[in-house]
Order: structure tokens, then sequence, then C-alpha cells
């Protein structure tokens, strides 16, 4: 690992500010969004002043850029300079593939969204290695995270279909988050496809199976 180095534009007075108080407040943009790479919702980009006022405007501010440019606001750069082994929240966190970006454990394979600018958090690859979260379990293809509140809910999670398809999809009768056996014993979500026979049948252990991380 080595270091990440990225660049705050900002206005003068912004800048006596920051120079002040030490901090950079948080920007209105949401983390991950655009080139926010550190922190959570701090604006910080891999674009150096090299790149003259323009390009710099139009990448901070888009549409509103020369309007951001005669106002000042990226008059002033700031270069931060940051070890790139640490996420900043590393109990909830993981780093893309590129090194430039951390994300959430549960926003990575959870088949919806790319949160990773280099795309790596739903790359085949690594979804196949990844373990869910603890309140999570793994379509049968294994690419895909889901909560177990959404098992047998009726609705499609999976891109492949297999939270409606389960063996344990055949009733909701049991109680609260469980299901029946194939012999007629109710078991806990859970406790289907642990390795174990929790049926006493082995029925929850049948294919086609979740993969509980066990």
């Amino acid at each position: 690992m080595g270091k990440i180095v990225f660049y705050h534009y900002t206005s003068t007075e912004s800048a006596k500010a920051i120079k002040k108080s030490g901090i950079i407040k948080k920007s209105v943009q949401k983390a991950g969004d655009g080139d926010v790479v550190y922190g959570e919702g701090t604006y910080g980009t891999p674009l150096g002043p090299e790149n003259g006022r323009e390009a710099l405007a139009r990448n901070n501010y888009d549409g509103a850029w020369k309007n951001n440019e005669d106002m000042g606001k990226v008059d002033v750069v700031i270069r931060i300079v940051t070890d790139d082994s640490k996420c900043p929240y590393q109990r909830w966190q993981v780093r893309c593939a590129d090194q430039s970006q951390c994300i959430y454990d549960w926003q990575q394979c959870d088949g919806e969204t790319v949160h990773c600018r280099d795309g790596s958090d739903e790359q085949e690859d690594v979804c196949r290695n990844h373990i869910c979260p603890s309140t999570d379990i793994k379509c049968a293809d294994d690419l895909q995270c889901f909560s177990y509140l959404y098992l047998c809910n009726g609705r499609r999670d999976c891109y492949d279909g297999s939270d409606e398809e389960f063996n344990i999809c055949k009733t909701k009768e049991c109680a609260f988050r469980q299901r029946y056996c194939d012999n007629g014993n109710c078991v806990y979500i859970t406790e289907f496809c642990d390795g174990k026979d929790d049926c006493g049948d082995n029925s929850d252990e049948k294919e086609p199976c979740f993969r509980n991380n066990y």
C-alpha cells in the first residue's frame, strides 16, 4: 500500500475557515458520488490544479461550473495525502479494487447498485468470495447477498430468482422466520443450509440451497 493524493478546491474565504478549524466540512454530495474519495461527504478529486480552472470547475460543479468559477470557488487548492491502507470506518467498510475508495460492507455484492467507481464491488470473482453480513444470506448463484427478511416474500430479490425457489418457500404457516421441512417440522430460516440436519430428514440441507456462510 502507498499513499493516496487528492485535492479539495474551495474559495479564499472557505480556505481561511478550513485553516482556522483544521476541518473540511462535509459537502451536500453523498459519499460515493462523483469524486468523493475519502471520508463521508468530504469532496476530493484526483484532478490536479495543472488541469486549469475551467476543468476543475466543470469537475466540481457540473452544470453550474461557470457561475461557481466566477464566484472563486476553485481559487484555492488544498492538497491532501492519506494512507490508503485503512478505510475511515474499518469495522464496516471495504476498499474497492483500485484502492481509491471505501464502501460499506453491506453495499458490496448487493446486486442493486454499483458503488465502486471501478465497478469491483459487483464483479463476479469478488462476489463469489464475498462473505455476506450476518443479517444477509447469499443467492444460490453465490453472486448476491440479500436480507433474511426478503426470503420467500413473493418478490424476486435475487437475479437468479432463488430467494423464491428454495425448498423453504413451500409454505409460510410456521412461526415468524420459520419454514416447514419436508417432514412437517418447523425450523428457523437461519438453520437452513447451515451444514446441519435441523429438520430431522435433512430437507433443510437439500439443493438448491442458499449459502449461509457457515
